[in-house]
């Protein structure tokens, strides 16, 4: 799986998606290439070149801001959060990165800003309820973690590929 960069096809972490970024994923098509992989299948294929077009231009990312209640420090964000794609809250917020990383802070107490490094990979969006988060993964599978006393972060095993969580 290739680092998200600054967007779903940026190759070369430029924060634009243009004709470079073709031209990489050209010369690698058929191939088994994972900086050029954009969707993560494994080959670099048309899927991928859809996934590029679909993302021409420049990248999308904005400055992380937050107001209101700051009992559990939701609304003081970190200085290395930087640009992002998405930010949810609750209790705690949660942030993907322009990289596709993902940064949680605030309330912890049920380990939602705990974030599963090991298996989480580049995410495209994430969702936050009041002691669990959820991800959604480059490859369209979902991650979640925090409190699951009603099961909240069990993720089905037949939900299959996902656009969205909530």
């Amino acid at each position: 799986m290739p680092a998200l960069a600054q967007c779903v096809g940026d190759l070369d972490h430029n924060a634009l998606v243009d004709g470079a970024d073709l031209g990489a994923l050209l010369t690698a098509w058929g191939q088994q290439n994972d900086d050029a992989d954009v969707n993560g299948d494994g080959a670099v294929d048309g899927a991928d070149l859809g996934a590029l077009l679909v993302n021409w231009g420049s990248c999308p990312s904005g400055t992380v801001r937050a107001w209101g209640y700051n009992g559990s420090g939701q609304c003081t964000v970190p200085a290395d959060v930087g640009p992002c794609l998405a930010i949810a809250g609750d209790n705690h917020a949660i942030a993907v990165r322009t990289d596709g990383t993902v940064r949680a802070w605030g309330r912890n107490s049920e380990g939602q800003c705990t974030i599963p490094a090991a298996d989480l990979g580049t995410c495209t969006a994430v969702a936050a309820g009041g002691s669990h988060s959820i991800a959604l993964r480059t490859d369209g599978t979902v991650r979640a973690w925090g409190y699951n006393y009603y099961g909240q972060c069990t993720i089905p095993s037949d939900l299959g590929t996902c656009t969205a969580v909530a």
